[in-house]
């Protein structure tokens, strides 16, 4: 079954979670969550949005 629809309103601050695959790390290593800041530092310059705050965890249960 397919996730519902998320309701995004204009103006309305979104929490967003990445999570990896059967709990395994989105990260290999340190270098590896440096590419994903720089990859999001580049998106952020292109989208009409802010990021307001973020955690880089190794573990969310």
């Amino acid at each position: 079954m397919s996730r519902r629809l998320r309701l995004v309103l204009p103006g309305v601050p979104l929490h967003v979670v990445q999570r990896g695959v059967n709990r395994q790390a989105c990260f290999l290593d340190g270098q590896d969550k440096q590419r994903y800041l720089e990859y999001l530092r580049s998106c952020l310059a292109l989208a009409p949005c802010q990021l307001h705050a973020y955690v880089i965890m190794s573990n969310h249960e």
